[in-house]
């Protein structure tokens, strides 16, 4: 196929963060992100960004007629959810009904009938993967969740916008379509015309004719079908440079670690091609999940003894060298601990030790940073092994971290702030470098306390340094490049503390844009890190279940919703070429809403790696009592499973193509738990308490995952016709298990996936198959 025109690559590309989208209607919709205009005006003086908004707005507040303008100019719409005196007498004239949510909750329900009594109802809802108009739903009977903002918002349009800004569309037949929910698709014009996206491919779709145009001085060449995205830095993305180790490099090592040997009984170091492939593993896994070691420029020759084998001993993990990994690790924790020594010894003593004296080349550039890198990586190996002792030497180093942390300086001043026009490449990489290792070792450590429901050792309030730099500036290779991506950053990160503030405070239009994070995959996974952490402070300190304060939680989690959305590389496919952090920062965006409603506690028995114990410790957590307020937490922990079920579950369980880390097996720990809770709700109650129109769609949603991920078990039995809910409950856990089992890279998720496995072995027990 020939390439495209530059006028066609451009076609669907955000003239603000530069990505790009699959249908017009979905740029559209983002820009308006960028530039908060709202262009549908109510004739009462409100005004909205989308159409069916506005639409949703006539319906709720004027009856569905276009009131007149106000006579005394007044423009303000009436207040939602205050009953007029009409209403009281049960006619109903501007506003719907009075109602008064239970307190935390941020979410109210309101009719959809017009009328009270009328049977016809309706949900004008934006095409979620069409254009602005809506459609009309009709439903006996109904209500609709709605967010208790200024802008009426049902979750569940919520999430398949979430779902649909991203380019990625729910299934045409998702329960969660029916009814008119979500309008179906424009039929591609022609299927055989597809463009690779590197490892994805999507369909082109032509635009529709008469939708809006987005202002551009090239709106007359804008063409209508999809563009193959060929931008470079895109590529660069996943380009992973290819690391060789040399005989003579291999010899430098070996002659670094002879001051060691003698503490080093029968270690011997890898040969040359196994140090090349386990640092290109490092860099093709750790890396691209906690990129604090800058890839393009890292030599082995110019980095401490520690931190190299350190490294290996990951990249061994990855390259299912298990052996090797735990001789690497090792070494790198024994030289680590004797310079620490030496240092701490010529500290007190100010006088140069032997061990100092023959450490190598590279003793010179040893430095805080280098110790946090190492002491990190070490870290990382050591607390996702089953081994007891590993998980006792991870726990030991939390504290030397944390000490290290705390003297290298974690505040940095607004006011005194580097100018960065003013330094070079190299100098602006070591601050950005310095910087990162911290941010991330911080995002680590509360990884700890998600998994272990320990509190905090490191608390997000004592860290206050910017926030890493956009994905482009942080792939650059040298100065010229570094500084052709610097003309078109008009303004740096915010700080740590401010990003923060921005999400959990109240916020208006006028509020410093100096404060809001910039838009960016590493920023998001931070930020998110910092809510999660409040959510478990706020939890652990109240005397009851629910979290204090839950609906500042809830916006909170929106507004990082909104800045994960602006980011160009944002994705939600696992396959993303950009890499899987805006992926993973995705499940714990779930997370998040699922620890809002669900407290596993002391039930969530991680750190014995007994899977019995941790089954049986599920098996105690509380019940859950059906909601509104479940919504949220319901919608990301469906959509979490079915994403493995639709890449087929024994193939992800083989090549675990979707569980790097641990993030994503500890979300769908509580994903499963979550909903089974609330499918055991659902079988309690529903016979005196029928369902609501959301729950009916997501249970039957839930079912259609169920039995699409059952179809692709090769030793699964013969699905029965019906599947009440107690036997879905149990068949999501035991899908959940199957995609952790046999994890050969890291056995705590083969932990995780032997627990899911032995609770659903009780949920079976109790509810067998009939």
């Amino acid at each position: 196929m020939p390439a495209p025109s530059p006028s066609t690559r451009k076609a669907r590309t955000c003239p603000y963060c530069k990505r790009e989208f699959r249908r017009h209607e979905h740029l559209q919709r983002h820009v308006r992100l960028h530039t908060k205009e709202k262009p549908y005006a109510c004739a009462c003086g409100e005004t909205f960004a989308r159409r069916d908004l506005l639409k949703r707005h006539r319906g709720l507040v004027h009856g569905g007629l276009e009131p007149s303008p106000s006579p005394h100019g007044d423009t303000r719409s009436p207040q939602v959810g205050v009953a007029s005196p009409a209403q009281s007498h049960g006619k109903v004239t501007a506003g719907p009904p009075s109602v008064t949510p239970h307190r935390g909750d941020p979410f109210v329900y309101y009719p959809l009938s017009a009328q009270p009594g009328d049977s016809a109802s309706f949900i004008p809802t934006e095409a979620a993967t069409g254009g602005d108009e809506p459609t009309i739903n009709t439903i006996q009977d109904s209500t609709v969740l709605y967010p208790a903002t200024s802008e009426l918002y049902p979750p569940l349009e919520e999430f398949s916008e979430f779902i649909n800004s991203m380019g990625l569309a729910l299934d045409l037949d998702s329960p969660l379509n029916l009814g008119g929910l979500l309008p179906e698709h424009d039929p591609p014009p022609d299927t055989t015309h597809r463009v690779s996206r590197n490892i994805s491919s999507a369909p082109i779709t032509r635009a529709d004719p008469d939708e809006d145009q987005i202002e551009s001085p090239n709106r007359a060449q804008m063409p209508t079908l999809l563009p193959i995205p060929l931008n470079p830095w895109i590529q660069a993305a996943v380009y992973i440079p290819l690391l060789k180790i040399t005989e003579s490099q291999r010899a430098n090592i070996v002659q670094d670690l002879e001051p060691f040997q003698h503490l080093l009984s029968g270690f011997t170091l890898p040969s040359r091609e196994s140090m090349t492939r386990f640092l290109n593993a490092y860099f093709d896994g750790v890396y691209l999940h906690l990129p604090f070691i800058h890839c393009a420029s890292f030599n082995p020759e110019k980095n401490p003894l520690e931190l190299v084998l350190a490294m290996a001993a990951t990249g061994a993990q990855y390259r299912y060298e298990h052996r090797k990994g735990r001789t690497l690790y090792h070494a790198s924790k024994i030289i680590f601990h004797e310079k620490q020594k030496a240092r701490h010894a010529l500290s007190n003593n100010h006088e140069s030790t032997a061990a100092l004296n023959t450490t190598g080349a590279h003793s010179s550039s040893s430095n805080t940073t280098d110790d946090l890198r190492c002491l990190l990586n070490l870290i990382i190996y050591a607390t996702w092994q089953q081994d007891v002792e590993l998980v006792r030497d991870a726990c030991d180093m939390q504290s030397i971290l944390v000490r290290l942390l705390r003297d290298s300086g974690l505040v940095e001043e607004r006011s005194t702030t580097t100018d960065i026009s003013s330094l070079d490449w190299q100098t602006w990489l070591q601050l950005e470098s310095d910087r990162r290792v911290k941010l991330f070792s911080f995002a680590f450590l509360n990884l700890q306390s998600i998994a272990y429901n320990l509190p905090p050792i490191f608390l997000s309030s004592e860290i206050n340094l910017r926030l890493p730099c956009t994905c482009d500036e942080w792939r650059t290779v040298d100065q010229s490049h570094w500084k052709q991506v610097r003309q078109s950053i008009h303004q740096d990160q915010s700080l740590f503390q401010d990003a923060l503030s921005f999400l959990l405070e109240d916020q208006n239009d006028t509020h410093d844009a100096s404060l809001q994070p910039t838009p960016s995959p590493t920023a998001s996974l931070l930020l998110i890190h910092g809510l999660l952490q409040r959510i478990l402070l706020s939890r652990q300190a109240s005397m009851s279940r629910t979290v204090p304060q839950v609906d500042i939680f809830t916006n909170a989690l929106r507004r990082w919703t909104s800045r994960w959305q602006l980011a160009p590389e944002s994705s939600l496919d696992p396959l993303n070429p950009n890499g899987p952090i805006p992926f993973t920062s995705t499940a714990l965006l779930g997370l998040a809403y699922a620890r809002l409603e669900l407290d596993l506690g002391p039930a969530r028995m991680l750190k014995t790696r007994n899977p019995r114990e941790i089954a049986q410790g599920l098996l105690r957590s509380p019940s859950i009592e059906r909601g509104p307020h479940l919504l949220p937490a319901l919608l990301h922990a469906t959509h979490a499973l079915s994403i493995p079920v639709k890449l087929g579950v024994e193939y992800v369980s083989r090549s675990q193509a979707f569980v790097w880390s641990i993030q994503h097996a500890l979300c769908g720990l509580e994903f499963a738990v979550l909903l089974d809770k609330w499918l055991k709700a659902i079988g309690r109650s529903m016979d005196e308490k029928p369902l609501e129109e959301h729950e009916q769609r997501i249970l039957d949603w839930i079912r259609r995952v169920v039995e699409e991920g059952r179809s692709s078990v090769e030793d699964e039995d013969t699905m029965p016709e019906a599947l009440n809910c107690n036997r879905l409950a149990f068949f999501v856990v035991r899908l959940w298990a199957r995609i952790m089992r046999g994890n050969a890279q890291w056995p705590f998720v083969d932990v995780i996936g032997q627990s899911l496995e032995l609770y659903a072995e009780a949920l079976d027990t109790i509810h067998p198959v009939s």
